[in-house]
Order: C-alpha cells, then sequence, then structure tokens
C-alpha cells in the first residue's frame, strides 16, 4: 500500500484469514515507513519519520440477512496488534517506548438493495463503519473514525447518487499517531488536524465497456465516471482554528482485470479547488490513483 496521506509512505502487508469457522479470524503482518505531523515538546508542528513492523489479530462476528432485494449486513469486530518502532527522525514516540500494544475495536453496518451486474452502486440503501484506536498501558495514543454513506439512484438505470460523512479525530498532542487512511476533500493533500469531518456527494455513470483484452495481461472491463463534490473541515483544537476545503470535479475510472484473475482500478482525477485556506496559485489539481478491486 502507498499511503499519500503520510507523504506516499509504502507499507508491505500480509494477511491470512480463516472464515471456515465461526468467528472470523484474521492475522495479519506489515512493515514499512511512516511519516506523521505531531505537537513538538518546544509547542510547534513537527514532523517525524520512522519505520514501523506491526503484528496483529482480529475476531469478527459477520451476520447477514436477506428479505426481497435487500441484504442487511452487521460485522462487529475487536482486534490486537503489536508495534515495534525503530529509525525514529524527531522526538521518541510514544513515552521512549519502541514497542507497545494497541486494540482496535469497530462495527460496520449495511442496508443495501441488491445490484444489478451493471449497477455502479446500490440503488438504496446505507451504509455506517465506525472504529476506535487505543494503545495500551502508559502510552498516550487514541483515535476514532465514522463514515456513513447514503445510495440513492440516478436519473438512468445504472447511474448511482451516493452521499457521505465521515468524520476522524485523533489528537496532534499524541507523540504515536495511528495511520492515516481517512480520505479527505478530493484536490487536496491531507492538511495537518486533529479532527476532520467531510460531507461529499458522487454522481456515477457508466460510460462504456470495451470488452478486450491484452495478451492475456489485463482485460478492459468498464470506463466509467463521476462527478463530486467534497466540503471538508479541518479542526486544530489547540489553535482553535477551523479551514474550510471545498473542491469539485470529476474521476474517469477505468476498471480492468490484471492476469485474468485481480479486479484492478485505475483513474484520472481532475478537481477545482473552489474553497482553498492554502491560498494556491494553481487552482486545479490532477492526480492518478489506483486500488486493488472494484465492485
Amino acid at each position: 500500500t502507498l499511503n499519500r496521506n503520510e507523504k506516499n509512505a509504502l507499507t508491505y502487508n500480509a494477511e491470512l484469514r480463516i472464515a471456515k469457522y465461526y468467528p472470523d479470524l484474521t492475522f495479519n503482518v506489515n512493515t514499512g515507513k511512516r511519516q506523521t505531523d505531531f505537537y513538538s515538546s518546544a509547542d510547534t508542528i513537527s514532523a517525524q519519520t520512522f519505520n514501523e513492523q506491526n503484528l496483529g489479530a482480529e475476531v469478527s462476528i459477520p451476520w447477514g440477512w436477506q428479505k426481497g432485494n435487500f441484504f442487511t449486513a452487521l460485522t462487529p469486530k475487536i482486534g490486537y496488534d503489536h508495534k515495534i518502532l525503530n529509525g525514529i527522525t524527531n522526538e521518541i514516540i510514544a513515552n521512549a517506548k519502541d514497542q507497545f500494544s494497541t486494540v482496535r475495536t469497530g462495527v460496520s453496518f449495511s442496508h443495501k438493495r441488491r445490484r444489478a451486474y451493471q449497477n455502479l452502486e446500490s440503488r438504496l440503501g446505507v451504509s455506517l463503519d465506525a472504529n476506535y484506536f487505543t494503545a495500551l498501558g502508559s502510552t498516550q495514543a487514541n483515535k476514532y473514525n465514522l463514515n456513513g454513506k447514503i445510495f440513492l439512484p440516478g436519473l438512468k438505470p445504472n447511474h448511482a447518487l451516493r452521499l457521505n460523512v465521515a468524520r476522524q479525530h485523533e489528537k496532534l498532542t499524541n507523540l504515536y499517531q495511528f495511520a492515516d487512511e481517512f480520505e479527505y476533500a478530493r484536490g487536496f493533500a491531507a492538511p495537518i488536524n486533529d479532527g476532520y469531518q467531510l460531507y461529499r456527494a458522487d454522481y456515477l455513470l457508466p460510460l462504456g465497456y470495451p470488452d478486450f483484452g491484452v495478451f492475456g495481461l489485463t482485460y478492459f472491463k468498464r470506463i466509467s465516471a463521476g462527478l463530486f463534490v467534497d466540503h471538508g473541515i479541518a479542526t486544530n483544537h489547540k489553535k482553535g482554528t477551523n479551514l474550510a476545503y471545498t473542491s469539485t470535479g470529476i474521476d474517469w475510472m477505468f476498471d480492468n482485470v490484471m492476469l485474468n484473475t485481480l479486479a484492478f482500478r485505475f483513474g484520472l482525477r481532475s478537481a477545482y479547488r473552489v474553497n482553498d485556506p492554502l491560498n494556491s496559485t494553481n487552482k486545479f489539481n490532477f492526480s492518478v490513483y489506483a486500488t486493488a478491486g472494484f465492485e
């Protein structure tokens, strides 16, 4: 994974999930470089880089119910991670400890209408994902995030309207910061904050189905577009400031299957910064992104 929120920090991950029995058991290991912002002892914002190895396990209980065209899912989960830090370039993280443990708890819920094969999203439904992370012992580190979505039909059968509200909170005064995987307002880099509220609207529509492959390496399945409007509010509690980030633009999305096995989406994004508190000279932002998997 490449974490663009942390200055393109690269992490290698491996995961084993055992779902034959009940509940599901997941074991994971990852290693990589991290970069986080925090309030230093000089009471200024500083950046620290370090290497992090993580050994973890999680127990989850996937419940699901189907009635007519609607499927309801509820999955509570709890996990444990042991973190090993080294190569720290700034202040000593986590009260001079280079090893400590954390616990993560969460729950995901969704109630959606079943999708037709060419639907970009469910034509009616809701989803909610909530997570809390905290360190054990004397290490001061905790974080929570919430992400709620509403799915509505578009103007045509395979179009979709998706509304999204999300929130994250993690104090900048914590020397250790959990990995930042939050989706900020598109077209902006991740701002320095210890609280962020996001409001987002996407209108998704398919453009075509190329239906051709290249020497068995990749298969071009679908091309689609997404029109979006984002509004984010970044909070710095220590300074008592709230900065608004607003953008609008379009995503061009290409759904491919690599080696006839791996679903792979890459996209081209053009975003216009409507309200930029940093007063960037260039109001337009162009970027390329990729994710493993698509629905």
